[in-house]
């Protein structure tokens, strides 16, 4: 009974990883159909490394699987505005221009969606303060970011409070910037807004405050998981860096 019931735990565990895989579907009904032998034939086929049919023996690196996979999301957001030149479609291809940073490109789709009933949206609005961002149009991100808070009070984006600091800083304007910091630090979900306050600091003399704050993200790395230290590497390493000068 005991076997019975791993024999159909490993059936049920290998079908779906071919499923969620992509693999070929047929490797479903072998598995299912031949139990230990479909298996067995899986295993070896698909996942033992330098296999014929293996992953890491058949197909690219990730990094190139990726930048595949994301020129097929580029086409195929041209091709939907192509097809029916709608805000929701035009908005996607922004965001893709966004991904590959042609920042003028994206900032001319949102400038088409921001009108009418979608003036004030305040995705949208947020989509073009980041295109200009890019483009290193710091008191347009300011008013846009501005106006984004006037016309949508409620609207809550760490990555728009960031941008706003960000432009106020590179904008000169540093006391604003500061203020900015102070309260991006107090719930942002990455060091990041903390290490850029921190270098914000120093450059203005103020070394004591800022290596505090590089201290403090070096101590919670410590005795954060290592997914954290994975997403959050370039932080973290530039907090290192900064207090061991």
């Amino acid at each position: 009974m005991l076997f019975v019931i791993i024999s159909v735990a490993i059936q049920l565990a290998l079908a779906i990883h071919a499923l969620k895989t992509n693999r070929n579907p047929v490797w479903v009904i072998i598995i299912g159909f031949v139990p230990i032998l479909g298996c067995l034939a899986y295993i070896f086929v698909e996942l033992m490394p330098g296999r014929p049919g293996s992953r890491s023996g058949q197909h690219p690196p990730k990094k190139m699987r990726h930048s595949r996979e994301s020129e097929q999301a580029f086409k195929a957001a041209l091709d939907n505005v192509e097809l029916a030149d709608t805000v929701s479609n035009r908005m996607k291809l922004a965001e893709q221009y966004l991904l590959r940073e042609q920042f003028q490109d994206a900032k001319e789709q949102y400038e088409k969606c921001l009108a009418g009933f979608n003036k004030t949206d305040p995705t949208l609005m947020l989509g073009l303060a980041t295109a200009d961002f890019g483009l290193t149009n710091y008191a347009q991100v300011i008013a846009t970011l501005e106006a984004l808070k006037a016309a949508n009070p409620d609207f809550k984006s760490q990555e728009g409070h960031l941008i706003y600091a960000r432009a106020l800083e590179h904008s000169g304007n540093i006391s604003a910037a500061i203020h900015e910091y102070e309260a991006l630090i107090k719930y942002y979900t990455s060091p990041e807004p903390t290490c850029r306050f921190a270098l914000l600091l120093k450059a203005n003399g103020d070394v004591e405050r800022a290596n505090d704050l590089f201290m403090k993200v070096v101590n919670y790395s410590e005795n954060a998981g290592r997914q954290y230290n994975y997403l959050n590497e370039e932080w973290v390493t530039l907090a290192k860096r900064e207090i061991s000068r």
